[in-house]
């Protein structure tokens, strides 16, 4: 087997191009995967479904990241199909094996101090800091992404109902709220930005 992983990995680096450091990853993740057969006596071409689930299985049972489960999985899929296409092997068992779901991270977010704290700073007469301190009392009172408020225009807000059209993605429109606070921060940004710019928040 170690032949055939090094005869694969220079098919990657040589005709495919790989870097230095994918075909680094590539073989440790064969490597732990030809120690896998060795340690249950089960020789590469009798290694089918239940041999590579009992891979992964393993693979979970050392509490590895589902990144790095994924990783290996990618490793052995373009593997087999190197044997198959060479003849190495007839069929290719990693057909039926699909990559485990992604760990699903909590976003991060400001704490109301935090965010009382970044008012603060830029709460001053520079145009700049008027500025940030309008994008930050947006995001945080309104709740849009940032790509939905760069793209805001001056004529998407209605001051009267304290409101305004933002387009998310796919071009998506809908309708957002500000308080009061918010409000004058507009106000005042618009009067000294000094420019016929048709989008709210200028370089």
């Amino acid at each position: 087997m170690d032949k055939l992983i090094d005869e694969f990995i220079d098919y990657l680096s040589i005709e495919k191009n790989y870097s230095y450091y994918t075909c680094v990853n590539y073989k440790d993740d064969l490597i732990k995967y030809k120690e896998f057969l060795n340690s249950e006596g089960i020789k590469l071409k009798a290694a089918d479904y239940s041999v590579i689930r009992g891979f992964i299985a393993y693979l979970y049972n050392k509490k590895e990241s589902t990144k790095t489960i994924t990783r290996n999985i990618s490793s052995l899929r373009s593997f087999y199909k190197y044997l198959v296409r060479n003849n190495h092997i007839k069929e290719n068992p990693m057909l039926l094996i699909s990559n485990p779901k992604q760990d699903k991270t909590l976003p991060h977010y400001l704490t109301y101090e935090e965010v009382e704290t970044l008012l603060k700073v830029t709460n001053t007469d520079d145009l700049y800091n008027i500025r940030d301190n309008l994008i930050i009392e947006l995001l945080y009172s309104t709740g849009i992404r940032v790509g939905e408020l760069v793209n805001i225009k001056v004529k998407d807000i209605n001051m009267f109902d304290e409101s305004i059209k933002v387009f998310g993605k796919g071009s998506k429109e809908r309708i957002v709220y500000f308080g009061k606070p918010c409000k004058e921060k507009i106000k005042k940004y618009l009067n000294i930005r000094n420019s016929n710019n048709e989008y709210l928040l200028i370089n």
